[in-house]
């Protein structure tokens, strides 16, 4: 039964991997035919690989020169997270002005954030308590810290957040596979760009990223651990960061789900141990959610009448997936904000999902979520990084500005390598399935990030779409894509 069902599942993810990989060559066809360009000289290169033996001696895979190499590179990539967030900041805007000033201003003139944004967008009150408590930390250093130099501290965390998230990759690639390999996908997290990108940006984004990463590592850990003590950690520990992770961005429980589906269906793991591990996890991350929801309700303390003045039903969003781009449209805001109670909101928001679907018809709808949308999510291989760049530029003149933001003079040739390593990583997604499929050796760790791929791609098909969404699952993403390439390396012989 789980055969069959692991095999239907990688059919479906082979075909959604296919459908967003020709909706990429589109996208890259229209706007720059130049990344086209390379992927034929790329697969020629990996067809050689693959049939040739390549003579070249490297150290072997459990060699300790792996470890020096790694660490060279992570200083290299720590310091270009600074270079690259100091030369692309912004202005403050959109969400992550609400979230920063909102801090900030609290913590220097001890000024409430907004009742109305922080009731009506619950979402982001704790990352907003983050900022408090940290801002709050260095004031006691420099009591006269401006709101410039609470940004500049924010954006210095948020590279160290980043880093992290990097190094929980390594370390889960070391888990899985070896030393050698795990410092290939430390290479390639250095050639991804869209985490230089949101280097700056001190949001939900950047910090969610943090805990699917871990979240990945711990399921590693997990499945290749024996000892009782250390499985019953890794749960405890699994419960713990999803619900941090979740309180960052709600779409982390969709790595949760992914972890506790891949727990469920392991037949390498008796039925018992399955459901303990699993109520282990579900516990730690309920009590977690608990403690966590209290200190953050008692700040805020948004009163029910504010809430049934200000908060926007879920609704919401799934009317806006709905609009002809199927995503942010502030007139959606405009129509949903202009209802006085919760209950109004809701109610009006549902009944404009239901005229939006009649006017659609099958057809047209099936159209708008499989085209318009996965088009507009998936096609983007910079996820809106080069957008938010773009948006009041600090140093508008700068060379990096001018390369990767939207309007930048050199942005063309960024797009021409950007699209390019979209298309590679999106084909080492196929890859994987066809790996799976053909020699049915199903590695749970990348099943589970297959299913946070596309368990999120299914979420924003119903949800408002934006491909900054994906930089949550890009660990995910990585993973899959470089074990689908795994299997055609070259053969190369080690010293």
């Amino acid at each position: 039964m789980t055969n069959k069902l692991v095999s239907l599942f990688e059919i479906i993810f082979l075909s959604f991997s296919c459908l967003v990989f020709c909706y990429m060559v589109q996208a890259a066809a229209q706007k720059n035919f130049l990344a086209l360009l390379f992927l034929p000289i790329i697969f020629y290169i990996i067809y050689l690989f693959k049939n040739k033996n390549i003579n070249i001696k490297l150290p072997d895979k459990k060699s300790n020169i792996w470890f020096r190499l790694y660490g060279a590179l992570w200083i290299i990539n720590f310091i270009m997270l600074f270079v690259f967030a100091f030369s692309l900041e912004t202005e403050l805007s959109w969400d992550w002005k609400w979230v920063i000033e909102g801090a900030g201003n609290y913590v220097s003139d001890h000024i409430r954030p907004s009742r109305l944004y922080f009731a009506r967008y619950p979402n982001n009150q704790f990352i907003t308590y983050i900022f408090i408590i940290f801002f709050k930390t260095l004031s006691f250093f420099n009591k006269n810290i401006s709101m410039e130099d609470m940004k500049a501290a924010s954006i210095i965390l948020n590279c160290i957040v980043i880093q992290i998230s990097v190094s929980f990759l390594y370390l889960s690639a070391l888990a899985l596979f070896d030393r050698k390999k795990a410092f290939g996908i430390g290479i390639i997290s250095m050639l991804y760009t869209p985490l230089f990108l949101y280097s700056f940006l001190a949001y939900t984004d950047t910090f969610s990223l943090m805990f699917s990463s871990a979240l990945l590592y711990l399921f590693i850990k997990l499945n290749k651990s024996r000892d009782k003590k250390k499985i019953c950690l890794y749960c405890v520990l699994t419960g713990i960061t999803a619900a941090v992770g979740k309180n960052f961005k709600l779409t982390v429980l969709i790595v949760f789900v992914a972890f506790v589906i891949c727990l469920l269906f392991d037949q390498r793991k008796k039925i018992g141990q399955k459901f303990l591990q699993l109520a282990v996890s579900a516990v730690s991350l309920l009590i977690c959610l608990l403690i966590i929801s209290v200190p953050v309700r008692n700040f805020f303390n948004i009163t029910p009448q504010e809430k049934d003045k200000y908060e926007f039903p879920p609704f919401h969003w799934i009317m806006m997936s709905l609009n002809p781009i199927g995503g942010y449209d502030p007139q959606d805001v405009e129509y949903t904000a202009q209802f006085q109670t919760y209950e109004e909101r809701k109610e009006h928001d549902i009944e404009m999902i239901g005229k939006r679907v009649e006017e659609y018809g099958v057809r047209k709808l099936t159209n708008h979520i499989f085209y318009t949308k996965l088009y507009r999510t998936w096609t983007n291989p910079a996820l809106a990084g080069d957008d938010y760049i773009n948006r009041k530029p600090v140093h508008e003149d700068n060379f990096l500005s001018n390369l990767f933001r939207l309007n930048g003079k050199y942005y063309y040739w960024f797009y021409s390598y950007i699209s390019a390593v979209h298309l590679l990583i999106l084909t080492g997604c196929i890859l994987s399935s066809i790996k799976i499929l053909r020699h049915k050796n199903y590695n749970w760790s990348i099943i589970m990030c297959q299913l946070a791929v596309f368990g999120v791609a299914l979420f924003l098909c119903i949800w408002e779409c934006n491909s900054r969404y994906l930089f949550t699952f890009i660990p995910m993403l990585l993973f899959t894509s470089f074990y689908g390439y795994k299997h055609y390396s070259p053969k190369i012989s080690s010293v």
